[in-house]
């Protein structure tokens, strides 16, 4: 199932179906939240109610997919070239945040300013910071080399007892967001 991935890449002729009403069972694999969450409620009551097979093409899917590539062949080679544009050119530090604060917003415009400014005074301290920058002026590419633990334990999403029962919180982290 393609729902939970950060990106998903299709090909033109491919089919998508959540065909569980029709097999009398209920969704599972979180296709009840991620559906809503990444299309709406409108399209995603559409999908799963109906339980037909549609073409990736549907507009019921507009936006959820990365890339649509025209073969099947096509489509590893497309997401392998992405991912690794993506690893050579981000910080997997900010990467980590940016990617909690998707998962776990606030519920103001307010809370999020208070989630998100810890991540800019943690991570615009660290190495990363500088080296984005750097490769501006120098017009290089960057190399990012924090890890995780510049976090430092900071993401108040995370209960403490989930902190305090990992003998590594970074481990924890990388799991988690995996």
């Amino acid at each position: 199932m393609q729902l939970p991935f950060d990106f998903r890449f299709v090909w033109s002729d491919a089919t998508v179906t959540f065909p569980f009403v029709r097999r009398g069972i209920t969704p599972e694999g979180t296709s009840t939240y991620m559906l809503q969450r990444l299309l709406g409620a409108s399209r995603a009551t559409s999908i799963l109610l109906t339980g037909a097979t549609l073409p990736a093409t549907s507009p019921l899917f507009f936006g959820l997919y990365q890339e649509l590539l025209p073969t099947r062949e096509e489509v590893y080679p497309a997401a392998l070239t992405f991912a690794k544009g993506l690893a050579a050119t981000t910080s997997p530090a900010c990467i980590a945040w940016t990617k909690a604060l998707l998962q776990h917003p606030g519920d103001s415009v307010e809370e999020n300013h208070l989630l998100e400014s810890p991540a800019i005074r943690i991570l615009g301290k660290g190495n990363d910071a500088n080296e984005g920058v750097r490769s501006i002026f120098e017009g290089t590419p960057p190399k990012f080399e924090n890890s995780l633990k510049i976090l430092d334990g900071h993401v108040p999403w995370v209960s403490s007892y989930l902190v305090q029962t990992h003998s590594s919180f970074s481990d924890f982290w990388l799991v988690a967001l995996a």
